[in-house]
């Protein structure tokens, strides 16, 4: 039975060279699958060969399962002829004007009723998603190509953007979608570190709580600007350093000159009382200490 005939472009616009198809996977698990769906496995290929231009093989289907059954049937009486192969494309070359697929994989053979011509395929990637010919020709670079109509497909970004991404001369599609994935991420990191900044500040000056900074933080991704619209709009209170306590109270002189390793040495349990009665102070005592 005639598997594809590489003597004529295929449905997908393109020609296959059999020289440079690799059997290896697919002999390990030759499949025959109905329609391309992975979900429909109605037999087994074998006796695979290349001769005169054409791929061959001999269909043993399942008669034990209803679909392969009535699948085979419709083969050994005539009314189903085509074949389609699952192909993944691993070099494609633009040569004398036609597309050529000097290197592939095969990955199943598929037994369809219309698979327009003797070569019809479908193409996978490396992780068997489905492929136009457009997007297997925008993962080439083909040096070989003169062709006009070629040119016009290929991806051409502005020189700025090409800048911006930091591409290289010869980019490919997929080298296009590294960069943005890269920047894009680098977006998120500096939003981020933007959003924590901002967020410990108020905690500094006292308008929120480092309870409030944790639920803000989620909030502040989604819309940053409505949550330092809501933070700006706290008016912080009034509270007393440590020098106004010493004055107004029994704290020590001594105390208040206190540095924050000096609470956490001397009376680590006031230095916690601090924090919770008087966070704005705790934060510029915490801050102090780290700059000095």
């Amino acid at each position: 039975m005639t598997l594809s005939d590489n003597r004529f472009i295929n449905d997908r616009g393109f020609k296959i060279d059999f020289a440079g198809l690799d059997l290896t996977r697919f002999n390990l698990n030759p499949i025959m699958l109905h329609n391309h769906n992975y979900d429909e496995a109605i037999g087994m290929w074998k006796e695979l060969a290349i001769e005169d231009d054409k791929l061959r093989g001999t269909p043993d289907f399942d008669t034990d399962d209803e679909l392969g059954a009535k699948i085979a049937g419709k083969v050994e009486r005539g009314y189903i002829k085509g074949c389609s192969l699952g192909l993944r494309v691993i070099e494609l070359q633009h040569i004398d004007g036609e597309f050529i697929a000097t290197k592939s994989e095969l990955i199943e053979v598929s037994i369809v009723a219309i698979p327009s011509d003797a070569g019809a395929v479908r193409l996978f990637n490396d992780r068997r998603e489905i492929l136009t010919l457009d997007q297997v020709k925008l993962s080439f670079n083909n040096p070989n190509n003169n062709n006009q109509e070629m040119a016009l497909e290929t991806i051409k970004l502005s020189a700025s953007t090409v800048e911006s991404l930091n591409l290289k001369a010869g980019y490919t599609e997929r080298d296009i979608e590294i960069a943005v994935k890269e920047k894009d991420e680098k977006i998120t990191q500096l939003t981020n570190e933007k959003i924590d900044a901002y967020l410990l500040s108020a905690v500094t000056a006292g308008k929120i709580t480092e309870k409030q900074r944790i639920a803000y933080v989620e909030l502040a991704k989604k819309d940053f600007d409505t949550v330092k619209s809501v933070i700006e709009a706290i008016e912080t209170e009034n509270k007393p350093t440590l020098a106004d306590m010493a004055t107004k109270t029994k704290l020590s002189a001594e105390r208040a000159d206190w540095t924050y390793l000096d609470w956490m040495k001397k009376d680590s349990k006031g230095l916690q009382n601090l924090k919770h009665e008087n966070p704005t102070e705790f934060e510029r005592l915490k801050s102090k200490t780290i700059k000095e």
